[in-house]
């Protein structure tokens, strides 16, 4: 007489479960085109179709830039706001904010495709690997208020970060960078009210980030406000240099 498995063991150990679960995950289909079974991933052909960047960018926060607002350094055009100085090296990002990676980064974000979230942060990485500094980086995501955290249940910089230190082989260090209280959301604001929005909203551990380079990470750069005050707090921190990692700049 054969033995029925006892419905008191645990989830895991019950024969098949675990393998059904592991078929259900990886039968995913890509986000964005529901076709290939990627587990949640964005499939080749979704990923290849992802707009990218057209120059003339900014050499420093890859705002798009036409030739008339362009610095006179063609090789390395700068614009207004970068001349004046930044207090991060230089933003790397995928792609401008529209098209398939403008609707990955809105999946992300309010349908919880945090396996997107990952598997973006790691071609993120992959991306811009080479043009980072050859020293360890400390990887950083941008935190968010913790009621709007409760609230989405996760911080989808956080998991870009996961993705991306695997891909650079960078240290992730989410305590590095706190936002003790929430601010209204930067979406609306015009450039000098979002400065104002996020003046003094960060605090960073002087121990962990002094003499550091950090690679602070965030989904989407706008007008780079919050990039800006996030790495200027890394700074007064004693952070040696700052670098950004981004999904999309608007253009």
């Amino acid at each position: 007489m054969s033995a029925t498995p006892s419905p008191s063991l645990p989830l895991a150990t019950r024969p098949g479960l675990l393998e059904r679960l592991v078929a259900l995950v990886y039968s995913a289909p890509c986000p964005l085109c529901a076709g290939d079974r990627t587990g949640g991933r964005l499939c080749e052909a979704c990923f290849t179709a992802l707009p990218r960047l057209r120059a003339p960018c900014c050499a420093v926060c890859a705002l798009s830039l036409d030739l008339a607002s362009a610095s006179a350094d063609l090789a390395a055009p700068r614009c207004g706001a970068c001349l004046e100085g930044r207090a991060f090296a230089r933003a790397l990002v995928l792609g401008p904010y529209s098209g398939r990676l403008r609707e990955a980064v809105l999946a992300i974000k309010f349908a919880g495709r945090k396996a997107l979230a990952y598997d973006l942060g790691r071609r993120l990485g992959a991306s811009v690997a080479l043009e980072l500094p050859a020293v360890p980086l400390l990887v950083v995501p941008v935190p968010m208020g913790p009621a709007r955290r409760r609230e989405r249940g996760f911080n989808q910089a956080e998991i870009l970060a996961e993705g991306l230190s695997r891909a650079v082989g960078g240290r992730l260090v989410s305590a590095a960078l706190r936002r003790p209280d929430d601010r209204p959301p930067q979406t609306g604001l015009g450039l000098a009210a979002r400065r104002a929005n996020v003046r003094g909203a960060f605090v960073a551990t002087r121990r962990v980030v002094q003499g550091r380079v950090v690679l602070l990470v965030d989904d989407v750069v706008t007008t780079g406000a919050t990039v800006e005050a996030a790495a200027a707090c890394l700074g007064r921190a004693g952070a040696e240099s700052i670098w950004v990692a981004a999904l999309a700049r608007t253009p």
